[in-house]
């Protein structure tokens, strides 16, 4: 039996076929164009809900929880704003985030108002395009540079003199703090102690593991002793916490401590660890 073979007819599947091939092509290559600076929309609308600055939370459908975690970059245009942040938890239907900081006030750069939030992005990416990276924006400082004394410290009480704090908001952080103190022994014991400490509490030592000491030994004379302290911990909140930068003697029976400050700031700081 003989077969046609109607050319024009294959010619046109052949083209067909070639057209359906090419546009599949463009069509990758402009999704491809559209997830080139790190972003993908998000695709559903969300809604102010809160804020605490710098800390802010957003309404999102249901399901949350299956499409955003702790960690992610997230970006949207609110009251004119581009807002940046990281986010610190997700609930079915909500997104906590930490506010790009502004570093002169440890606030947000552009703090979330309650009204339409647009363009909304998110991103599984440490840097997508224009996300910023300086540390001093995803951290909150605390600063102390005046000369302040605790006359008469009783051995192993913990004061906060110049009522030195700091706000940390939920997250997880790599907090630290750096602070010098001048301990006065008037004579008698040769042992002695100077203590700094980060505590949940403004006369406690909450975690040893937040506490720097300095022991001296052997000295019964009158003397004066400066010390610098530093500490580093990784903190976790669920919720906004205040700690509070303590000091203390742990025994000599001193005259005073003193922070002094014109020599050396008082700084106590928490860093995003998600950055």
């Amino acid at each position: 039996m003989a077969i046609t073979l109607n050319r024009a007819t294959a010619n046109t599947k052949i083209l067909s076929a070639e057209y359906n091939e090419n546009m599949t092509d463009i069509e990758d290559l402009v999704n491809q164009e559209a997830t080139l600076d790190g972003w993908a929309d998000a695709g559903e609308a969300w809604a102010y809900s809160s804020v605490d600055d710098p800390t802010g939370i957003i309404t999102v459908p249901t399901d949350a929880t299956t499409k955003y975690s702790v960690g992610m970059r997230i970006s949207f245009v609110n009251a004119t704003n581009t807002i940046y942040g990281i986010i610190t938890a997700v609930t079915a239907t909500t997104i906590t985030f930490l506010h790009e900081i502004d570093p002169t006030d440890s606030q947000a750069l552009h703090l979330m108002a309650n009204s339409a939030i647009t363009v909304p992005k998110y991103s599984t990416q440490k840097a997508p395009f224009g996300f910023p990276l300086d540390p001093r924006k995803w951290s909150i400082i605390t600063t102390y540079t005046s000369d302040t004394a605790q006359a008469s410290p009783i051995d192993n009480t913990w004061y906060n003199i110049g009522s030195i704090s700091i706000d940390i908001p939920i997250g997880v952080w790599d907090t630290r703090y750096s602070t010098q103190l001048a301990g006065n022994k008037p004579g008698g014991s040769t042992q002695w102690w100077l203590a700094a400490t980060l505590s949940t509490a403004n006369n406690t030592q909450s975690n040893v593991g937040y506490t720097d000491m300095f022991r001296q030994v052997g000295v019964a004379t009158p003397t004066d002793l400066w010390c610098i302290f530093r500490e580093h911990m990784r903190i976790v909140l669920t919720t906004k916490d205040t700690y509070y930068l303590n000091h203390a003697s742990l025994g000599g029976s001193l005259g005073s401590i003193t922070i002094v400050s014109s020599y050396h700031t008082v700084i106590v700081e928490a860093i995003c660890a998600y950055l």
